[in-house]
């Protein structure tokens, strides 16, 4: 399941980093790349019943745990006039074409134009969603990070049965 969270994290971070470079996607998009790598060691872990690889996975779990609650946090926390701060730096840095690009795909005229067809409010939006479906989806797994770290506790305590062991 963490495999496939961690996936939709970097999916969700990498499209609403298309049109802008919001400073704190890449870091969303780090966790859900770690997220991915620490549920292969704990899939490895769990299919050898290995005692080393279910500890590491239990110890990355909990840092990430930390991690990506705080970043989840951070995008939920956000508020509209640092959106519009980041939106006007990135377009300022923006080449030609790149405006371009986002005129049609937003079908829009300039970043703060008088006419009411301005890109600010389409590229806020775009920005805001991005940040709240980010932060949810990281803040509700985060919480199943700390349900795998428990569970992964419990596992690991337990003693390696094989088919034969009783007779």
């Amino acid at each position: 399941m963490h495999i496939i969270v961690g996936i939709l994290i970097v999916y969700l971070t990498i499209d609403g980093n298309h049109y802008t470079d919001l400073p704190i996607l890449p870091s969303l998009t780090a966790c859900g790349i770690v997220l991915i790598l620490i549920s292969l060691v704990g899939l490895y872990g769990s299919i050898k019943h290995d005692q080393v690889s279910l500890f590491f996975y239990m110890i990355l779990s909990l840092c990430l745990f930390v991690v990506q609650f705080s970043i989840a946090a951070s995008c939920l926390a956000i508020n509209t006039h640092k959106e519009e701060n980041f939106a006007e730096e990135d377009w300022n840095k923006s080449s030609d074409e790149l405006k371009k690009e986002i005129e049609t795909d937003f079908h829009c005229i300039g970043f703060n134009a008088s006419s009411p067809n301005s890109c600010l409010p389409k590229i806020i939006e775009k920005i805001n969603s991005t940040f709240k479906l980010s932060g949810s989806i990281a803040f509700a797994f985060s919480f199943t990070e700390m349900l795998a770290v428990l569970l992964t506790f419990r596992y690991r305590n337990q003693k390696k049965l094989h088919a034969n062991a009783f007779l």
